[in-house]
């Protein structure tokens, strides 16, 4: 036990002491006006202090037997039995101290210590089972409280746990996707191969700085972004159209990371490679109210029923691994909105809590 418990323990009892001694001073001194008699003040206080002093040097003894002794189903009778033992030796202390301290304080022995014994021991039995009482309440609380804090932990290790591993799973899958489309242009186009692998080797050396950064601000999720476009801008040529309409306030704004470039890899994939003159990219993102909100839109086919790109559950592993890491982020503070454009072409919505960098920090 740390020497700031034991000091919390002792000043908890010296406390509990004075508190009684208050409470019975003030009840016999009540007693004696209403019966007609003086208001001893001082000999009454003087009187129940030493009444109840001994409890000061038993008390902790009787609380650290109760903690070390827990009551556990399986134990139950033994420990009463212990308690009951207990209760008729703290009796012949406290009586044996009693007479102590009277006598350190000149008052008469008017009982013998049999006497006195006998007389004592039901109210010492009550005194002590409150303080068995207590001290079980206070350490079942305690243990509450402790099991909760290490639930509490257990969870946050388990949420960074399940997000490391989502954003483990996007890594390779991107990798994958991009030497896929790297293969495609070997033989076509060699020297626009040998670009997009270098291209390709310095976007990894960024992904590995980054580590296992969690966040990161919109303005570096893009430059990632602009980076990864740049590989598909090499092998599809003007068949890809990007637009961008990002406000100055987003930018600074904190967004999961390559939380942009899975879905604009899926628009990629299925909406713009297949068709023979390309597609249009949109990628937008403002702050409305505490909310940012991304927008990324493409004018493919959409969210074809039965596709592979079906907004009803095949969405693969970039749009299935970023929904599931804003639920793991942001559990209901989030949107993420797959859909088909009124006009042609599909669009997914994201709506995060609007947070800096800097308020993070604090």
């Amino acid at each position: 036990m740390g020497l700031k418990r034991i000091a919390a323990r002792g000043a908890l009892v010296i406390a509990g002491w004075a508190a009684v001694v208050l409470f019975t001073t003030s009840q016999l001194v009540l007693t004696y006006t209403a019966t007609g008699g003086p208001a001893y003040w001082r000999a009454t206080f003087r009187n129940s202090a030493i009444q109840w002093l001994p409890w000061v040097l038993i008390a902790p003894a009787v609380i650290a037997l109760a903690l070390r002794r827990p009551m556990r189903s399986a134990r139950v009778p033994k420990i009463v039995l212990v308690h009951v033992v207990a209760v008729f030796a703290v009796a012949a202390a406290v009586v044996a101290l009693t007479f102590l301290f009277r006598i350190v304080n000149g008052n008469p022995i008017t009982r013998t210590y049999r006497a006195e014994y006998l007389r004592s021991i039901h109210s010492i039995a009550v005194v002590y089972a409150l303080l068995i009482v207590g001290a079980y309440i206070a350490s079942a609380l305690r243990q509450a409280r402790e099991r909760e804090s290490h639930v509490a932990r257990l969870e946050v290790q388990l949420g960074e746990a399940r997000f490391a591993a989502l954003q483990s799973q996007l890594h390779p899958h991107f990798l994958f996707n991009t030497l896929h489309g790297v293969s495609s242009l070997i033989h076509e186009d060699p020297d626009a191969a040998e670009d997009m692998l270098t291209a390709l080797s310095d976007l990894l050396r960024s992904t590995l700085e980054r580590g296992d950064q969690r966040e990161a601000t919109l303005r570096d999720d893009l430059g990632f972004l602009d980076d990864y476009l740049n590989i598909h801008r090499m092998r599809l040529g003007d068949r890809l159209r990007v637009t961008m309409d990002i406000s100055s306030a987003s930018e600074v704004l904190l967004v999961p990371t390559f939380v942009i470039q899975p879905i604009v890899e899926n628009a990629i994939r299925y909406a713009i490679a297949p068709r023979r003159d390309g597609g249009q990219l949109e990628i937008a993102a403002h702050v409305v109210g505490e909310t940012l909100r991304i927008t990324i839109a493409d004018d493919g086919p959409g969210f074809q029923a039965g596709s592979e790109r079906d907004g009803r559950g095949g969405w693969g592993i970039g749009l299935a691994n970023t929904r599931a890491r804003l639920e793991q982020m942001f559990g209901d503070q989030h949107r993420f909105v797959v859909a088909d454009r009124a006009g042609g072409g599909a669009v997914v919505e994201i709506e995060i809590p609007a947070r800096r960098a800097a308020a993070v920090a604090t």
